[in-house]
């Protein structure tokens, strides 16, 4: 049977209680984040959320979110960048892991821009010397309602190319790839337990 997508319609009844929900769509209390997330039912907009959440990577928790338990259970998330804002990883996700109210949010990850770090000088007899980067990422977990780091991680991109015998002589770098959304995405799903 395919579920219906009641997509934002029921922002307006938002203050309907998690039990009157729960029995009009037919499930458990503890089921509600995840059925709410799955069917993309949206009580409270992502930009009212997000702007309550921002501050969470400093240490600020947020009393109203839902409390973060390690278990096997599903912990909806909000994905944010370093400045606050909706990381652009968000729409590569989409809502099926996204809290549809501040009150189902247990985690804010934050996820810093990638950054390429120099890992080798290659130097020649004649012309420039050519620089290998790397690209980096780091990427923090906090509760959203203590506002303590859960865990963290620093995700590395493709190796660059090796060094070439010889190579034009305006050629000054050789970049790796950057790190893939699929590597963070199964990371991470290590956190959210998606059902």
């Amino acid at each position: 049977m395919e579920t219906e997508n009641y997509g934002p319609n029921l922002i307006q009844i938002a203050r309907a209680t998690d039990d009157i929900l729960a029995s009009v769509l037919n499930v458990s209390i503890d089921e509600l984040p995840c059925v709410l997330s799955q069917r993309n039912i949206r009580l409270e907009t992502a930009e009212s959320i997000i702007k309550t959440l921002k501050d969470v990577c400093l240490g600020i928790g947020v009393d109203e979110a839902c409390a973060y338990t390690p278990d096997e259970d599903f912990h909806p998330i909000l994905l944010l960048d370093n400045q606050g804002e909706s990381h652009d990883w968000s729409d590569d996700i989409g809502t099926k892991w996204e809290p549809m109210a501040l009150r189902f949010c247990e985690l804010v990850i934050i996820v810093e821009k990638q950054e390429a770090a120099e890992i080798e000088n290659c130097y020649y007899i004649l012309g420039s010397p050519i620089t290998r980067y790397q690209y980096h990422m780091e990427v923090c977990v906090y509760s959203a309602k203590t506002g303590e780091l859960v865990a963290s991680e620093t995700f590395l991109g493709e190796v660059p190319g090796e060094c070439p015998k010889s190579a034009p002589q305006e050629q000054t770098t050789i970049y790796g790839e950057r790190v893939s959304f699929k590597v963070f995405e199964e990371w991470l799903a290590d956190l959210v337990n998606p059902p």
